[in-house]
């Protein structure tokens, strides 16, 4: 899942040219910061809030951010 999720991030990154710095996960950044809020995604909270600390949810927020700004 988290493989999955790097993929779609760098997937939005080519898609939208984006031009700033590729965002990497940090543990130590509390989780509560990277909850998605788009309200087509937001079941991705609780399928992947466990997983891994909640780097594969970190991803997917990225790349929500990235594709609906």
């Amino acid at each position: 899942m988290v493989a999955s999720a790097k993929a779609a991030y760098l997937s939005a990154v080519v898609l939208k040219n984006y031009a700033g710095a590729i965002v990497r996960f940090d543990e130590k950044i509390p989780i509560d910061n990277y909850h998605i809020a788009h309200p087509d995604y937001v079941f991705l909270n609780k399928s992947l809030r466990f997983i891994l600390k909640g780097e594969a949810l970190f991803y997917w927020n990225e790349t929500v951010k990235l594709l609906h700004p």
